[in-house]
């Protein structure tokens, strides 16, 4: 406790002088009496023969003391410094997640998770700045600090839990980097501990506080599935799942798998606690449509008891090859059961895609190639960004990108080249094969164009004997047309990103969702 007016407690002083009023004797005058008998009091005074008589207890002494302690406190206006809530900072964390939505807590843990995150707020004070974070696939602050309570509490009601994974660790570190360094702030964070990696976004900081929710795990569930094209047997079709069980006792279900209603495979599984089951399930596809996957099981979670994956109908990428004849190419091509093969003359061909999904150039010099998806071989266009500076007698290769997807599991070590183009880039790409004197294979990424570049002839290398040319070939189709080959883009995670290839100028999409609602995105122009 301090004093605002420290100097009026000098006035506890006049005290003293009020106690020297109480021993101070009374001087009586003398007077002669006819009698002693009504004075027997007033002798009793005269036994103190000192000038000071001894303090009695008087009640009137102590209350005039006390008044004056009382206002002599007042006047010197004490003042008491309280750390309140008044200015906390707290940041709630909200996960989220699909294992939120277990119902092993009634209604579910989230709804939980949503009455202790009340709760807390309930018990800070009036000034107490707070901020929500929800947890999601992208962490997202719903309500930056404030001090509106009632704003808090609605933001906090009205999320809800959602069948994707989560960012829990980068939704405290964004936590952590919004209340900065306040040492008084704190983090709390509502979840059901199923992110136990989150917890190293924590790292030594004890300003978080972990609120845990939910009791048991009692939980069988779907953490994997694909189907992919087997152009091998049988079947042309393989669904890959992969099943878990979370629970502390062994769980036995069964499984169904369906293409679009009708019942591909049924099977019943025993899993032991805590295991993990792949399962393969062959079957053959007449035309594409949805699988779908479900347990029927009865656990705390029933988000990841169904899981559906989308089976495109069979297609092939259209690619024209323009060129004056190159049997290496013809034969690499024809041999891809995936690929729609259309041969050109150079005269033929007057530029752009003419309806293919990928174009060829060999040998070939159009006046120009447009925007789109092309494999240039031994030649450059005009109106490609490569400028061509002569020729390269017997280039020897210095080395070759090993992590790009075209050159993945590709040896050049022994390749030989008679006679190379010398190219300088002028645009944004990456060189694939580096000679002494320049690129031998180069990539090219504009905007509105995708391109490998090849700078050499196919008659004056080894290059087309070797193993590594059909391979790099196919892998160059698939990497200018992703989707187009295996359309494994649409084998994807929840919360995952679409990955598709669309006709340039094409701005919307309608998206159907597996309850069969149509839903439609759009997005802006390149153009």
């Amino acid at each position: 406790m301090s004093f605002l007016s420290p100097l009026a407690l000098a006035l506890a002083g006049l005290s003293i002088p009020l106690l020297l009023l109480y021993f101070l004797k009374v001087r009586r005058r003398e007077m002669p009496v006819s009698s002693l008998l009504l004075w027997d009091p007033a002798l009793r005074d005269r036994e103190a023969s000192t000038f000071f008589q001894r303090l009695q207890r008087d009640p009137l002494l102590i209350l005039e003391i006390l008044a004056l302690l009382a206002l002599t406190e007042a006047l010197a206006r004490p003042a008491i410094t309280v750390s309140g809530q008044g200015n906390k900072r707290v940041a709630i964390v909200m996960d989220s997640s699909a294992s939120m939505k277990a119902t092993d807590v009634g209604p579910s843990r989230f709804v939980q998770a949503q009455r202790e995150a009340l709760g807390l707020l309930g018990r800070l004070g009036e000034g107490a700045e707070v901020m929500v974070i929800e947890a999601g696939v992208q962490p997202r602050v719903v309500v930056p600090f404030t001090r509106n309570h009632d704003q808090v509490s609605s933001a906090i009601r009205g999320l809800e839990g959602h069948d994707l994974p989560n960012r829990l660790g980068e939704g405290i570190r964004t936590a952590r980097a919004l209340v900065g360094a306040d040492p008084r702030a704190e983090v709390y964070v509502f979840t059901d501990g199923a992110h136990p990696a989150a917890a190293q976004a924590q790292g030594d900081d004890a300003r978080i506080r972990w609120v845990g929710i939910g009791r048991r795990g009692s939980n069988v569930g779907i953490t994997g599935l694909s189907v992919r094209r087997n152009y091998f047997g049988a079947f042309n079709t393989q669904a890959f799942m992969s099943i878990a069980n979370f629970s502390p006792e062994a769980q036995t279900f069964s499984l169904t798998l369906t293409l679009d209603g009708e019942t591909l495979a049924e099977k019943t599984l025993t899993l032991e606690p805590v295991v993990r089951r792949a399962v393969v399930v062959p079957f053959t596809d007449p035309g594409g449509g949805v699988v779908r996957l479900r347990l029927n099981v009865s656990d705390d979670l029933v988000a990841d008891n169904v899981a559906y994956a989308v089976l495109p109908p069979q297609r092939q990428i259209a690619v024209s090859l323009v060129s004056p004849g190159n049997l290496f190419l013809e034969k690499a091509l024809k041999t891809d059961p995936q690929v729609k093969l259309e041969v050109k003359k150079p005269e033929e061909y007057q530029g752009g895609m003419e309806g293919a999904d990928v174009v060829i150039v060999d040998s070939a010099s159009p006046t120009r190639v447009g925007n789109g998806r092309f494999v240039f071989v031994n030649t450059v266009p005009p109106d490609v960004p490569l400028e061509v500076l002569g020729r390269l007698e017997n280039p020897v290769i210095m080395d070759w990108d090993r992590t790009h997807p075209i050159m993945r599991q590709l040896d050049f070590a022994k390749v030989t080249i008679e006679d190379a183009m010398r190219v300088r880039p002028l645009a944004a790409g990456k060189t694939l094969v580096e000679a002494v004197g320049g690129p031998l294979v180069y990539t090219l990424e504009e905007r509105d164009r995708k391109a490998v570049f090849f700078g050499f002839d196919l008659f004056k290398t080894d290059f087309p004997l070797r193993v590594a040319f059909p391979l790099m070939l196919s892998k160059s189709l698939r990497w200018l047309h992703p989707a187009g080959l295996d359309q494994s883009s649409l084998s994807l995670s929840t919360g995952q990103p679409i990955l598709l290839p669309v006709e340039h100028g094409v701005t919307t999409a309608t998206v159907t969702t597996p309850s069969g609602r149509p839903e439609r995105r759009g997005w802006p122009s390149t153009s």
